[in-house]
C-alpha cells in the first residue's frame, strides 16, 4: 500500500471518504534486454530489477516481467489492468527497444521478428491501448517509457500492422512520438482534478535514448532510482528532477519529457528523515535540478558549450552560476568571464585533485561530503563542509607539531585540505579565502614536499591574481606577482621547463593587468619580456596550445602598450602575435577562446588604423598656421589616411567573417563581444571619414550587443557598449545636426555612470563624466545653451576630481583643454567675459604645467589663447 500523507491532505477537502483511507499502488514493470532477432540491450533487466524494488520500497504491489515474449508481454499488460480495478494509482515502467510507427508508440518484445512486414506488425504491443484501458480502470495512471536505447532497425524497414492494408515503411527519424494520455474515467464518485494522466519518455520526441555502461542503470532509471523517492516533493517537481538528472549526466545528449494531466499534487514519500549530512546533498542536488530547469536556452547554450570545450562537468558549471547568481552584481563582476574563469581553474583543480585518504577520521569524513556535495553541483555547502575541514585543520596543526614521527604525512593531510579548502573557495568566487587557505597550505608541506609547495605558491599567486582582477584590487595583484617570484625559486628552468614557462605567462598577465591600471610602461614593457620567455619553452611544435595562449597574451601586452605609446609597430607586432594564436586556436575546437582572440585581434588593428590616420596631424597642424586652406589635401595626408582606411576595412571584414562564425544561439556572449568590436571599427571608420552611414551601422550593431549584454547579465560589458554607443549618437549628431541622437547620448552617458562605482572604477568613471560634459556642451549648439554648458562643467569638475595628473598626463591634458573650451563658449552664450577669462587662466596654467612636465603642446594653445583674446576683447572694458 502507499502511505501518501502529502496526497491524503490534497484530496481530504473534496473527498473526504477515499483520501481518509490507505492508497493502493500497482506497478507493472517490464524489462527487455535478450532479444532474439534485435540488438541485445544490456541494463534493461537491471533497471527493471531496480525500479522493481524502489516501487516495493514505495508501497506498491509490484509485476514484474523479464525478457517477455509477444504473448507473455501482452497477457501480463492484460492481468495488470485487471489487478488496477480496484487500485487508486497505476503505474508502469518499461525498459526495452520501443518504436514509433504511423503515429503510434510501440513496445517491442524479445521474439520481435522483422523478417517480414506482417511478421514485424504482429510482435509489437502498442501502447495507446493499454493507456485507454488504465483510463478506464484506475483514477491515477503513470506511464514511464525507457524505451529507443538504440535504432535497430535497418531503413528501409517494413511493418504491416494488424487490420491494415499495406505495409508502412519505419521513419528514419529515432525515438517515440509524443502523446497525450486519454482523460480518466474510473472511479466516476471522484472529481476530475483528482484524476489523471502522466506519460514520461526517457527522450524527448524523436530522440533517441541511451542504455547506459555496461554494469549500470541507463540515464533515464538511474535518475528514477534517485528522485522517484523524494519526499515533501510533488510529482511533478520529481519528474522535473529527473529530467535534470538525466540532462547533466548525459552532458546534455539526452532531455527527457513528460506530459502530464495531473492536476493533483501526488508524492511518494515522506520528506526524508535520514543521515542529517546526506539529506542535506541530496536536498542541495534536487533544489540545483528544479533551478536549472528554469535556466534561459542562452544561458544554457552557454554553459553546455563551456563544459564541452574545457571538459568540466555540467554539474559543477550549474553550480557556479548559482552562485554567481546572487555575486554577479558585485562590483567588476561579469557573469560570462567569471563562469568561464571558473571552468578554467575547475579544469585544472580536477587534474589536481588527490585521491590519498587522509590520517585523521573527521578530516576524511568532512573531505568526503565535501566531495559528494561538489559532484552533485551543491559547491555553496561544499564550501562549507571545507571551511568545517579547515577548522578542523587549524585544531589539528597544533597538535601534530608535536608528533614528530607522524609529522611530515600529518602536515601533507592539512596542505591537501587547506588546498581543498581553497578550491572550493574559488568556484565559489571567494578568491581572498583561496589565496589565504594556499598560503596555509604553503606553509605547512614547504619543509616537507617541495613538488608540493610550488603547486600551492603557484595556486596562491593565480588566487590574488583573480581577486586583483575582479576586484580591482592592486595590492592582491602585487601580490600575486610577488607569489609567482617565490615560486620561480622553486621550479628552475634546467629542471622544471613547462612550471617554469607557466610561471613566466603568469607573471605576464599579472604585469600586463598592474601596467594597465597604474599607466605604468615600465611594468608593461616587463610583461611582453616574462610572456617572450614563456614562448621560448612554449614552442608551436612542441606546445601548441600553451604556444597559441600565450601568444594571445602576449599580443595584448604589446596592443595596451602600443595604443599608450602610440607605437604603430608595436600594435603590428601585437596583430601577428594574435594570428599566431588563431593558427591554432579555431572556432570549431574552442569557440569561446576563439571568439575571445579574433576580438582581440580585430581591435588591434582598428587601433593601428586609427594611429596611421592621426600621423599626419602634426603636419596638418602646421600647415593650417601656415595658412593653408585645407591641410588634407597635402601628398603625405592623402597617403596616410588611404593607409588608415586599407587597415581599417581588413579589419571590419575580418570581424564580419568571425561575427558569421559565430552563433548567438549557441554563444551569445562571444557573438555580442564580437558584434562589439565589430561595432567599434564601423564608427571608427565613420569618426575618420565623416560617414554618418557608418555611424548608423555602428549605433546598430550596439544595439544588437546590448540584447544580449545587459546590465543585469553583464554589467561590465554593458557600461563598455552603452558609453561605445553614447560616443557614436553624438558623432551622429555631429554629421547630421539633428540633436534627437545626441539627447540620447546624454541619457545613456547619465545611466553609464550611475552603473559604474567611483570607489572601484575610478578612472572609467572619470572618463564617462569627460564624456558626459562634451555630450552637454555639444547639446547646448542646439538648445538650452546655458543650462547645458553648466551641466557640462559641473561633469568635467566630477572628472577632475579622479583625473589627476598621476593618473595620465594624456588624460588629464584632454580634461584641461575640454573644461577651458566649454568656459569660453559658455562666456559667448551667457556674455560672461569672467567665463572667458576663467578659459584664458586654465588654457595658461595647462601650458605651463606641460612645459614643466616636458610635454609641451605649444602650438595648439597659442592658437587657443589666442582665441580667448579675441573673445575677451568683445566685451566692453
Amino acid at each position: 500500500m502507499i502511505r501518501l500523507a502529502a496526497l491524503a491532505a490534497a484530496l481530504l477537502l473534496s473527498v473526504p471518504a477515499w483520501a481518509a483511507d490507505e492508497l493502493k499502488g500497482v506497478a507493472l514493470v517490464i524489462g527487455e534486454s535478450k532479444y532474439e532477432s534485435l540488438s541485445e540491450l544490456v541494463n534493461p533487466n537491471r533497471d527493471a530489477r531496480d525500479i522493481d524494488n524502489l516501487l516495493g520500497d514505495l508501497g506498491f504491489e509490484v509485476d514484474r516481467v523479464l525478457n517477455a515474449d509477444a504473448e507473455e508481454l501482452r497477457e501480463a499488460i492484460e492481468n495488470f489492468i485487471e489487478d488496477a480495478a480496484d487500485a487508486d494509482v497505476a503505474l508502469v515502467y518499461y525498459s526495452g527497444h520501443g518504436i514509433e510507427v504511423a503515429g503510434e508508440n510501440y513496445l517491442v518484445p524479445v521474439d520481435a521478428d522483422f523478417a517480414s512486414p506482417e511478421a514485424a506488425g504482429e510482435a509489437l504491443v502498442a501502447v495507446g491501448p493499454m493507456l485507454d484501458a488504465l483510463a478506464k480502470a484506475v483514477p491515477v495512471t503513470i506511464v514511464l517509457l525507457d524505451a529507443c536505447r538504440s535504432d535497430p532497425f535497418p531503413v528501409g524497414t517494413f511493418i504491416q500492422l494488424p487490420g491494415s492494408d499495406a505495409p508502412v515503411e519505419i521513419s528514419e527519424q529515432p525515438g517515440l512520438v509524443a502523446v497525450r494520455g486519454p482523460t480518466p474515467t474510473a472511479r466516476p464518485d471522484l472529481p476530475p482534478d483528482s484524476l489523471g494522466t502522466v506519460i514520461g519518455f526517457a527522450a524527448e520526441p524523436g530522440e533517441p535514448a541511451l542504455d547506459g555502461p555496461a554494469g549500470e542503470n541507463s540515464p533515464y532509471a538511474a535518475a528514477l532510482i534517485k528522485h522517484l523517492s523524494a519526499g515533501g516533493f510533488s510529482f511533478g517537481d520529481v519528474m522535473t528532477m529527473v529530467t535534470e538528472e538525466v540532462y547533466l549526466k548525459t552532458r546534455a545528449q539526452q532531455l527527457p519529457w513528460t506530459n502530464s494531466s495531473l492536476r493533483r499534487v501526488l508524492t511518494f514519500a515522506a520528506p526524508d528523515e535520514g543521515d542529517a549530512d546526506e539529506t542535506a546533498i541530496t536536498g542541495e542536488r534536487r533544489k540545483l535540478l528544479l533551478t536549472i530547469a528554469g535556466t534561459p536556452a542562452e544561458t544554457r547554450a552557454y554553459v553546455e558549450a563551456l563544459a564541452g570545450e574545457e571538459d568540466v562537468p555540467l554539474d559543477a558549471l550549474y553550480g557556479m552560476l548559482n552562485v554567481l547568481g546572487v555575486k554577479v552584481t558585485d562590483a567588476g563582476g561579469d557573469l560570462e568571464q567569471q563562469l568561464q574563469k571558473g571552468a578554467e581553474k575547475l579544469k585544472e583543480l580536477i587534474s589536481q585533485k588527490s585521491t590519498a585518504v587522509k590520517a585523521d577520521p573527521e578530516l576524511e569524513r568532512l573531505s568526503q561530503l565535501a566531495e559528494a556535495a561538489e559532484q552533485e553541483g551543491a559547491i555553496a555547502l561544499a564550501l562549507d563542509y571545507r571551511n568545517q575541514a579547515s577548522a578542523h585543520a587549524d585544531d589539528l596543526l597544533s597538535d601534530k607539531l608535536d608528533e614528530a614521527e607522524k609529522l611530515r604525512q600529518d602536515m601533507i593531510d592539512i596542505a591537501h585540505t587547506y588546498a581543498a579548502n581553497a578550491a572550493t573557495a574559488l568556484i565559489n568566487f571567494d578568491h581572498a579565502r583561496a589565496a589565504e587557505l594556499y598560503g596555509k597550505a604553503y606553509a605547512a608541506v614547504e619543509d616537507w614536499d617541495p613538488a608540493m609547495a610550488l603547486e600551492f605558491k603557484l595556486n596562491e599567486g593565480d588566487a590574488f591574481a583573480d581577486l586583483g582582477y575582479y576586484r580591482n584590487d592592486n595590492a592582491a595583484m602585487t601580490a600575486s606577482i610577488d607569489a609567482y617570484h617565490a615560486a620561480l625559486g622553486l621550479a628552475p628552468r634546467d629542471t622544471a621547463a613547462l612550471v617554469w614557462a607557466k610561471l613566466q605567462d603568469r607573471l605576464g598577465q599579472a604585469s600586463q593587468t598592474l601596467g594597465q591600471r597604474l599607466s605604468d610602461p615600465t611594468t608593461l614593457e616587463a610583461s611582453t619580456g616574462f610572456y617572450a620567455a614563456a614562448l621560448e619553452v612554449r614552442t608551436r611544435d612542441a606546445h601548441p596550445a600553451d604556444w597559441a595562449r600565450t601568444q594571445n597574451n602576449l599580443g595584448n601586452a604589446l596592443y595596451t602598450l602600443g595604443e599608450r605609446q602610440g607605437d604603430r609597430a608595436l600594435i603590428r607586432r601585437s596583430v601577428e602575435a594574435f594570428d599566431n594564436a588563431l593558427s591554432i586556436i579555431t572556432p570549431e575546437a574552442e569557440p569561446v577562446r576563439w571568439a575571445t582572440v579574433a576580438s582581440n585581434r580585430g581591435a588591434s588593428q582598428i587601433s593601428l588604423a586609427e594611429l596611421i590616420y592621426m600621423s599626419t596631424n602634426g603636419i596638418e597642424m602646421a600647415a593650417m598656421m601656415a595658412g593653408v586652406e585645407d591641410p588634407t589635401t597635402l601628398p603625405e595626408v592623402v597617403a596616410a589616411r588611404e593607409e588608415a582606411l586599407v587597415e581599417l576595412d581588413a579589419a571590419i571584414r575580418s570581424l564580419e567573417g568571425a561575427v558569421a562564425s559565430s552563433s548567438r544561439a549557441d554563444n551569445p556572449f562571444d557573438w555580442a563581444m564580437l558584434k562589439h568590436t565589430l561595432a567599434g571599427g564601423v564608427q571608427r571608420r565613420a569618426e575618420l571619414f565623416k560617414s554618418a552611414e557608418d555611424m548608423q551601422r555602428a549605433i546598430g550593431l550596439y544595439r544588437e550587443a546590448l540584447e544580449v549584454h545587459t546590465l543585469d547579465k553583464t554589467p561590465a560589458q554593458w557600461v563598455r557598449s552603452a558609453n561605445n554607443l553614447a560616443i557614436s549618437l553624438k558623432k551622429l549628431t555631429d554629421f547630421t545636426a539633428d540633436p534627437a541622437p545626441l539627447r540620447e547620448a546624454v541619457a545613456t552617458y547619465r545611466a553609464v555612470i550611475e552603473a559604474t562605482p567611483r570607489a572601484d572604477l575610478p578612472l572609467d568613471w572619470g572618463d564617462y563624466q569627460k564624456n558626459l560634459g562634451q555630450a552637454l556642451a555639444g547639446l547646448a549648439e542646439y538648445e538650452d545653451a546655458v543650462p547645458n554648458l553648466d551641466a557640462a562643467l559641473q561633469a568635467f569638475a566630477a572628472a577632475g576630481e579622479v583625473t589627476t595628473l598621476d593618473r595620465g598626463v594624456a588624460k588629464w591634458k584632454d580634461l584641461q583643454n575640454a573644461t577651458s573650451m566649454t568656459l569660453l563658449m559658455h562666456s559667448m552664450k551667457s556674455f560672461d567675459v569672467n567665463k572667458a577669462i576663467a578659459a584664458k587662466d586654465l588654457g595658461v596654467a595647462t601650458r605651463d604645467k606641460l612645459r614643466e612636465l616636458g610635454a609641451p603642446d605649444d602650438t595648439y594653445y597659442e592658437m587657443f589663447l589666442g582665441m580667448t583674446d579675441q573673445v575677451i576683447e568683445l566685451f566692453p572694458k
